[in-house]
């Protein structure tokens, strides 16, 4: 079996600790080859390559696919830089792994998901709560008994640790940022979502350090197709630095 052929686009904190780590003992195994990193910061993409020994470094993906064979690609970029690297790898045949949200633009999403559908390759989205074993059981004990309502609460800091997830425009909000996987886990315990309601209390102008603009509260209300309602809310109105509260229940 040939080793699957990866490259990188984005060499930022989630590439560096969540995702390199794990590839480069499959790379020492030989079941993986790093074969390139593409990054706009060429001197970040250049050091990890020297960690992982890739010899390849690109600052512009056209460059990386027009140079590389790849079998796969790694998507770590904020979702408002997701242009058209969905579209490459679906007309290249290669697989995708994207880093949560695709995009923030619902028109842009179905164009993605649509390409990759019908180009037939392996994609998939970075949500991976539904995986843990946890999350099965959770499931699996739903399945005996009759869901009514459910309920997500996450309280966190005023600032995010990343300059792009402080700004609305680069990162969507809180609630898409970091909700998301919770809201993802409940569509894996109780089907798809039918109707959606949200209300938001908005951060003034001088309400926390520059550049965060992400409002302090987020409400959101839910009813999945099957009938069972949920209400989520996220906030970032906590003081304490590195304090957070994350919980999700299910009342059946």
């Amino acid at each position: 079996v040939k080793p699957v052929k990866i490259g990188f686009i984005g060499i930022g904190h989630i590439a560096i600790h969540s995702h390199l780590p794990p590839l480069g003992e499959l790379a020492k195994s030989g079941d993986v080859v790093l074969q390139a990193f593409c990054d706009v910061n060429e001197q970040s993409a250049k050091e990890q390559a020297e960690v992982y020994g890739v010899e390849n470094v690109y600052t512009d993906h056209h460059q990386m696919f027009e140079n590389e064979d790849l079998d796969g690609v790694y998507l770590c970029i904020p979702p408002t830089l997701h242009d058209d690297v969905e579209l490459i790898c679906a007309e290249k045949k290669i697989g995708l792994f994207i880093e949560k949200p695709q995009t923030l633009d619902i028109k842009q999403a179905v164009q993605f998901s649509e390409a990759m559908t019908g180009a037939g390759i392996v994609s998939q989205v970075g949500f991976m709560s539904r995986y843990y074993a946890s999350s099965e059981t959770v499931r699996e004990v739903l399945t005996t008994r009759t869901p009514r309502h459910a309920q997500i609460q996450l309280f966190y800091t005023g600032k995010p640790a990343r300059f792009w997830t402080s700004r609305m425009d680069l990162c969507g909000g809180t609630f898409v940022e970091n909700t998301i996987h919770y809201v993802d886990l409940l569509r894996f315990f109780l089907g798809d979502i039918a109707v959606v309601s949200a209300f938001y209390v908005d951060r003034k102008p001088g309400e926390g350090p520059p550049p965060m603009d992400l409002p302090h509260v987020y409400n959101v209300n839910l009813q999945f197709e099957n009938g069972v309602t949920a209400n989520a809310t996220t906030s970032r109105v906590l003081n304490n630095i590195g304090v957070s509260r994350r919980e999700i229940l299910v009342v059946s």
